[in-house]
């Protein structure tokens, strides 16, 4: 006879220590603030019932896990799609905030989310005080490589 499956691991502890960079939760609040709760790609805002969650993250332009600053000029808000691209390498965005895609793109449609924003101007901040520094991005794209196509976009 199969024992009954538990809801919950109550009771099933394991104490485990890990070391990270810790996050700011003014830097996440003011990004998301910033973009109107809107991905920068995609422009797509969401909201979740009861406690408002997003469908947007806050993203580090130059990684946390680099010892990237918790400067609202370091950060994007990007829907869990974009944000995932960004991660990856798939897109990165230009000095003039131009979304650019990875030349090795699979060409499949899975791959269109991605795909269809390529050359098109992030959502940005009313207040151009706030728009990705070049700082950043620049340190960004040295971190990850550079091969994309950085040419003016026609």
């Amino acid at each position: 006879m199969q024992e009954e499956p538990s809801l919950t691991d109550e009771g099933k502890e394991q104490r485990t220590t890990t070391s990270a960079a810790p996050r700011s939760e003014a830097f996440r609040v003011g990004i998301r603030k910033l973009y109107h709760h809107r991905c920068a790609v995609c422009g797509v805002r969401a909201l979740g019932p009861g406690d408002g969650s997003a469908i947007v993250d806050t993203a580090h332009i130059y990684p946390k896990s680099e010892g990237g600053a918790d400067d609202l000029r370091n950060g994007l808000c990007l829907c869990k799609n974009h944000h995932w691209a960004f991660d990856e390498g798939w897109l990165t965005v230009t000095s003039d905030h131009t979304v650019r895609v990875h030349p090795d793109l699979p060409s499949d449609a899975d791959y269109n989310f991605i795909r269809e924003y390529d050359g098109d101007t992030l959502h940005l901040p009313d207040d151009e005080r706030f728009h990705p520094h070049l700082l950043y991005l620049e340190a960004r794209r040295e971190l990850v490589g550079e091969t994309f196509d950085m040419s003016e976009v026609s």
